[in-house]
């Protein structure tokens, strides 16, 4: 999952739970920048929301309102996409290296003008402040020394001097491009046979289109709750907020399952995850015998990775190699309901004990936790078609 967050401020920012991205950063050609671009550049946006409501690729109806939609992916697009300057186009460089080869720079030393492959340009780049393509480039040449430098024009190569001198004189703008795109192929096929090929990356770099889910066949239904978070000054009133709401409005609601935090019908879904969703358990204690995977998680820390009662799956459980007592039993389940499915099993969690029953065989573990596990929990999971659970014994 790639959760990224438009913030819509200025130019834009992109935010993920790793890196803030302007709109200047999008196009540098930079390795950051360019990881923070994958997702977006290859992948289908699954699902679009706001405080508002949500557009989703799958479902049939849409809770945020068309026009407030149609004005989030205008201004996503205006972020997404660039004029071609001298800067874009060395910075288009950058990213797609494999076309440096066909370039080279210009540069005045001692009344000479002197060329300079554009690999050795973006190599001294890392071990400088100054960048190619910006007001800096000349600093970063003169720091070059000169031995490094051809006295001649190298065959095969276009001078970027001689592309920002063609894109001056004839105006090309990104629209021209796009629509008459045999101008600039012919006047750079006088000096690069890959001028088509080129192009084509270089449109790809300055525009990027979002696969965002389509508003066209959707049913707009609208929503009474606005979960506007204006006036809330930190998390902790945010999420105090969300609680007052999460049983009356289904995206506070589904927040907190995200959350993990885990009451009342959020344990359904979750166990279902748990249940079916957890292969790294499996993997890493499904060999062990029962008793011995019983001795294996006691074993570990008894501290959960998350705080008051919300709860880590399995595969956490076994990536940290530590958990809450509830947590550890629900690793024990998984791995057991794999191994030989019981649809009768028993989880109960009362005053700092849990207690598996699961093939009448009895688990117990120490918890911190509060969670009330339901009573109907194990037929529960089987109208909901749990994996593992013998089809004869689902209701």
């Amino acid at each position: 999952l790639h959760s990224q967050n438009f913030v819509d401020i200025n130019d834009g920012l992109l935010t993920n739970n790793r890196r803030l991205v302007t709109h200047n950063m999008w196009f540098n050609g930079t390795e950051l920048s360019n990881k923070a671009k994958r997702a977006l550049v290859n992948e289908k946006v699954t699902f679009v929301s706001n405080s508002r409501g949500y557009v989703h690729r799958i479902y049939d109806e849409a809770t945020l309102d068309p026009e407030l939609y149609s004005d989030f992916r205008r201004r996503l697009e205006d972020f997404l996409t660039s004029e071609v300057s001298y800067e874009i186009l060395v910075n288009f460089l950058r990213e797609f290296n494999q076309w440096q080869r066909c370039f080279q720079v210009e540069h005045q030393r001692f009344g000479r003008t002197l060329y300079l492959p554009m690999e050795k340009v973006f190599q001294y780049e890392h071990s400088s402040s100054y960048r190619a393509g910006t007001n800096t480039e000349d600093k970063l040449l003169e720091g070059i020394e000169e031995d490094e430098f051809y006295r001649n024009p190298m065959e095969g190569r276009l001078s970027l001097s001689t592309l920002k001198d063609i894109f001056d004189s004839h105006s090309f703008t990104l629209e021209t491009l796009k629509s008459d795109p045999e101008t600039l192929i012919r006047l750079l096929n006088r000096h690069c046979e890959k001028a088509q090929s080129i192009l084509q990356d270089l449109l790809h770099f300055c525009q990027t289109e979002p696969l965002l889910p389509s508003m066209e066949e959707k049913r707009f239904v609208p929503v009474s709750t606005d979960l506007t978070l204006d006036g809330l000054e930190n998390r902790e009133d945010i999420i105090r907020y969300l609680r007052t709401i999460r049983n009356t409005d289904e995206t506070a609601g589904l927040a907190f399952m995200a959350y993990r935090e885990i009451e009342g019908d959020s344990w359904y879904p979750f166990m279902k995850a748990v249940l079916e969703r957890n292969p790294v358990s499996l993997d890493t204690l499904g060999s062990l015998e029962d008793a011995d995977l019983y001795e294996e998680l006691l074993k570990m820390s008894n501290q959960s990775i998350y705080s008051e009662n919300r709860l880590a799956t399995p595969d956490e459980v076994c990536n940290f190699s530590t958990g809450d007592g509830l947590e550890k039993a629900l690793v024990m389940l998984n791995v057991l309901n794999h191994r030989q499915p019981d649809p009768d099993f028993h989880l109960e969690s009362r005053d700092g004990k849990v207690t598996l029953i699961h093939n009448a065989q009895e688990y117990n573990f120490h918890t911190e936790k509060e969670c009330l596990v339901p009573e109907n929990l194990s037929k529960t999971l089987q109208n909901l078609g749990i994996r593992g659970i013998p089809e004869k014994s689902k209701c």
